[in-house]
């Protein structure tokens, strides 16, 4: 049992570092005005550290999911063809690797704990508030792309946390928790008002499902609360009604109070251009147009930036289609639908927040941006769905 508890610890702290590598190369390489970073040498030394916990705790090979192989087989098999086809592709066979193939494969050979990873995900990257003129103080205008998906992770755990493990934590840890949720607050506020739009919905999105689903540690399967749902839907339809008027009235607002919010600029300058997608819906159509030209096979692993002048079409579904055609595709989305509806009836307390978290830090910004062969966090999500190892006896399952 010490053994047990012992590999459970570890392995949480291996999957949270993995799903960090990100948000660290960004602190490093802020706070350290450095032009390169360390991405890949910290995948090298995650890839180590996986290796070494399966040796060492979790050698005994339990189930593994017939779609995990499934889908496995079939985006290695499009990326060889892709070699050796020498098709134009934008990434590399090491990246494909580390971000595709391993985040992927982890959750299928090592086990977590789901508080100890949630805890994990928003403590360790509190650190950067130590470099926070370097981070964030010193932007004269935007936050960027790369550091407002870099800090998602983090912020959502914290918000998942806080619905729920927290309460539960004696008096001294919760003080500390505390704490780092507002180091979390202030990364959001951020992304809120220098970051891009994507993460900032993320993070709204997750606060959202966690107020609509009804948080029942001893019943099994995703439960929500259908008079907020309702109260979320009428939201919705009234902030789309009047659009305008919530738009520049929040900018009116934070003037008054002497914020200015890039993001919110950004949203309005695009608005009066009758443009919101920032030019997503140019380059979705011209991705449309490559699909069209090779529907059932694609034209190979990241094969976007010849048909849309950008490495990636800003939506996994559509580079799916591009790379893979439609074979890939319902390759890869059929297995993974029928495993989250299954685990949507079936998932215990703990695995609904792994879920929880893994979802809304990477499929919605997946659905916006990010080159889906180069987004660690979307692939350990999948991982996750086809996953029997992060199913324990010791957390609560009806």
């Amino acid at each position: 049992m010490k053994i047990t508890r012992k590999g459970l610890a570890i392995g949480s702290f291996v999957v949270a570092y993995y799903g960090l590598i990100p948000t660290f190369n960004l602190m490093l390489v802020r706070s350290s005005d450095s032009t390169f970073g360390l991405l890949a040498p910290m995948y090298m030394l995650g890839i180590l550290l996986v290796l070494l916990t399966v040796l060492l705790f979790n050698r005994n090979i339990k189930r593994i999911s017939s779609s995990y192989i499934v889908v496995l087989l079939s985006i290695i098999v499009t990326f060889v063809l892709t070699q050796v086809n020498h098709s134009p592709t934008t990434v590399e066979s090491s990246f494909f690797i580390m971000m595709t193939i391993i985040p992927f494969t982890i959750p299928q050979f090592i086990s977590v704990d789901a508080k100890t990873v949630l805890k994990l995900l928003m403590i360790l990257p509190s650190f950067g508030i130590l470099f926070a003129n370097s981070l964030f103080l010193s932007i004269e205008d935007s936050l960027g792309m790369d550091l407002s998906y870099a800090l998602l992770l983090p912020v959502i755990s914290s918000i998942v946390y806080g619905f729920t493990y927290l309460k539960n934590e004696n008096k001294n840890q919760k003080v500390m928790l505390i704490i780092v949720l507002a180091i979390n607050v202030f990364y959001f506020i951020y992304i809120l008002l220098f970051g891009s739009r994507g993460p900032s919905l993320c993070v709204v999105l997750s606060f959202v499902f966690m107020w609509c689903w009804n948080r029942d540690k001893y019943s099994s399967g995703i439960k929500m609360h259908w008079k907020r749902l309702f109260t979320i839907a009428i939201s919705i339809v009234v902030l789309v009604t009047y659009f305008e008027f919530f738009l520049y009235g929040f900018r009116d607002l934070l003037s008054s109070m002497g914020f200015e919010a890039y993001t919110l600029d950004t949203m309005i300058r695009y608005y009066e251009m009758g443009d919101l997608s920032d030019g997503r819906e140019d380059i979705n159509m011209l991705a449309w147009r490559g699909i069209m030209d090779s529907p059932f096979i694609g034209h190979g692993i990241s094969s976007s930036e010849r048909f849309t002048g950008h490495p990636y079409p800003h939506n996994f579904l559509l580079q799916l289609l591009l790379d893979g055609g439609a074979i890939l595709f319902l390759l890869v989305m059929i297995p993974m639908l029928k495993a989250f509806l299954k685990g949507w009836k079936s998932y215990s307390y703990d695995e609904i927040l792994m879920i929880t978290v893994l979802f809304f830090a990477s499929v919605p910004g997946a659905l916006f941006s990010l080159d889906m062969w180069e987004n660690a966090r979307l692939w350990l999500f999948m991982g996750f769905l086809f996953s029997y190892r992060f199913k324990f006896d010791n957390q609560i399952k009806i």
